[in-house]
């Protein structure tokens, strides 16, 4: 399915879960994190990473020893990430239990 259908269709089952009707721009994306170090960071979160339009500008950007983790509450979003996204983390959980998650990740710092 195409991704643009499928971040659609999922907002209009749960608007409480998908913050938009449609993902992020690239320009968006792009202009979010330039200025931001990332090439430097050991740790990166994201919250609700959708399907990637930060993701993308994030990882692009990102050393390659930094560890990128993104939380994601949507199962069928997170299939996506893992898939378009090799080099980062996508765990299925909330924001909200960010601490639980980087613990079990063995992650004391994130930088970002």
């Amino acid at each position: 399915m195409n991704k643009h259908l499928l971040f659609f269709k999922t907002f209009l089952k749960n608007p409480n879960v998908v913050g938009a009707v449609a993902p992020s721009s690239k320009v968006l994306a792009r202009a979010m994190v330039e200025g931001k170090v990332l090439e430097k960071a050991s740790c990166i979160v994201e919250y609700g990473p959708g399907l990637g339009s930060f993701t993308k500008e994030i990882l692009s950007r990102a050393g390659g020893e930094t560890l990128y983790v993104g939380i994601e509450k949507n199962p069928a979003f997170v299939e996506v990430l893992r898939r378009e996204f090799p080099a980062g983390r996508f765990l299925l959980g909330d924001a909200g239990d960010v601490v639980a998650i980087l613990s079990g990740l063995g992650v004391t710092r994130v930088d970002l």
